[in-house]
């Protein structure tokens, strides 16, 4: 069996895992993500790309036998009429984008 990889910190993915009984091993990109915010204006493209860098980060990260691991990773975005919402610092941001 291939080792497996979460290229996520994400606690849900984690615990998504841990449900299925899988044994896997956390590794954190660290990847630049308003890189890619300022240059892709679609939402559905950024988030693929951004799932895509982080598993070529992880990837990279291997240092024994990197083909030989199964490495998942994966991206959220918020998207609201066509504009992708970053993460809110507080409550009051979170609700600000959603008030008509």
């Amino acid at each position: 069996m291939k080792k497996i990889i979460l290229a996520s910190q994400s606690i849900d993915r984690g615990e998504l895992l841990r449900r299925c009984n899988l044994k896997f091993e956390i590794l954190v990109s660290n990847i630049d993500e308003g890189h890619y915010k300022q240059k892709i204006t679609d939402p559905v493209q950024l988030v693929k790309t951004l799932a895509e860098v982080k598993a070529l980060k992880a990837k990279s990260m291997l240092k024994d036998k990197p083909k030989e691991a199964l490495i998942i990773a994966a991206d959220t975005i918020v998207e609201y009429q066509g504009n992708v919402i970053g993460k809110p610092k507080n409550r009051e941001q979170a609700f600000q984008p959603l008030k008509i």
